[in-house]
């Protein structure tokens, strides 16, 4: 029997510019004997040109002939709507879904037959972070990322050594919050946060963050703790429904003059600042700069592109023993990451969603 064919997507969304395998990981692939094929430009954005994937065995495809050769197929994010209708019965389609938010396309892959693996388990502050949750990897870089562009368009060091240390705020305790008070605490800024679970306080207070026990999310006391703040950074997102809008423009009035706010969680459906917007940085009355950055990780391509290919490299050496694709839904490994499987929709979340009706997106 032939080996499974893997298929690499040249992402729908032009602004994406990371890529599911990296050149290197496509080796690994064709060195276990799996063949690969790559939608040509699929890596360039992330600094892979289509020659490196030949180089490393794989062969290329026009963008959307990947779904009609491969029957496994890894992408970024969500691919476009229309590549479900190419798509078959017992095909495997990895890529980072957010499944819970799309219920009803969700419900169509899965009356095609299509199974779905999104590797984004939910998690609970504290737990231990699933060996394959992809999205922990991106997160961490964003924050990683949103605390170089803070200090960047700030009109001052982090560090103290002309003047008080700058004071860096975070809301959340997931995997970008916790990489942004790594990386300001190293350039010399002090870090203060909140969480409403005392799981989450724990995590921040193991990287060095002041974390005062302030109870459930609520506007007034978020607007108390930005007084005097630099930067202002935020990552609530919870995985069924939109970001919370936890802080207004009267709660930027408190910052620091020429304050800095990167939103993590401003995406198309809305994010944790009110006055941010995807992918624009705009200057709120009183001078405090707001970056909507909920894809910041894609700023850097081509480390994001390597720590989400190492992931969906270990993922698919688990899926193909033997060069054939084995699913099985009593897979320990796969709790929390199977979404549909037979036409069978096995996420709790999608379900909870479809059983209230609720489709905050992904309307076909």
């Amino acid at each position: 029997m032939a080996a499974t064919v893997v298929g690499v997507l040249r992402e729908s969304d032009p602004t994406e510019r990371r890529v599911a395998l990296t050149p290197q990981a496509v080796g690994s692939l064709c060195g276990l004997g799996l063949p690969v094929v790559v939608e040509s430009g699929a890596g360039v954005s992330a600094g892979f040109p289509d020659r490196s994937y030949e180089a490393a065995g794989a062969g290329l495809v026009r963008p959307g002939e990947a779904a009609v050769v491969a029957g496994v197929l890894v992408a970024v994010e969500r691919p476009a709507t229309r590549l479900i209708e190419r798509m078959h019965w017992g095909q495997l389609l990895i890529g980072m879904l957010a499944p819970a938010r799309i219920p009803l396309l969700v419900r169509r892959w899965a009356e095609r037959g299509v199974t779905l693996v999104s590797p984004t388990p939910a998690r609970r502050p504290g737990s231990a972070v699933h060996p394959l949750d992809a999205a922990a990897g991106q997160e961490a870089i964003g924050g990683h990322k949103a605390i170089l562009l803070a200090a960047d368009r700030l009109d001052r060091e982090l560090a103290g050594r002309e003047q008080s240390p700058a004071r860096v705020h975070l809301l959340g305790c997931g995997p970008a919050t916790l990489r942004a008070a790594d990386t300001a605490r190293a350039l010399g800024a002090i870090v203060t946060g909140q969480d409403p679970t005392a799981a989450g306080r724990a995590l921040l207070a193991d990287h060095g963050v002041r974390a005062a026990d302030t109870g459930p999310w609520n506007r007034r006391r978020i607007a108390a703790a930005l007084i005097g703040v630099d930067v202002l950074v935020t990552a609530v997102t919870p995985p069924d429904r939109p970001p919370p809008a936890l802080v207004d423009e009267a709660a930027l009035h408190g910052m620091a003059r020429r304050g800095v706010v990167v939103d993590l969680a401003c995406g198309p459906e809305g994010g944790n600042v009110r006055s941010a917007r995807p992918g624009r940085e705009r200057t709120v009355d009183p001078g405090v700069l707001v970056i909507g950055a909920g894809r910041l990780a894609a700023a850097m391509p081509a480390t994001a592109s390597a720590a989400y290919s190492r992931t969906v490299l270990m993922l698919l050496e688990h899926l193909t023993p033997e060069g054939l694709l084995v699913v099985d839904p009593e897979d320990r490994v796969l709790g929390g990451l199977l979404v549909c499987q037979g036409g069978a929709i096995r996420d709790p979340g999608v379900l909870h969603a479809l059983q209230r009706g609720l489709t905050p997106a992904g309307m076909p």
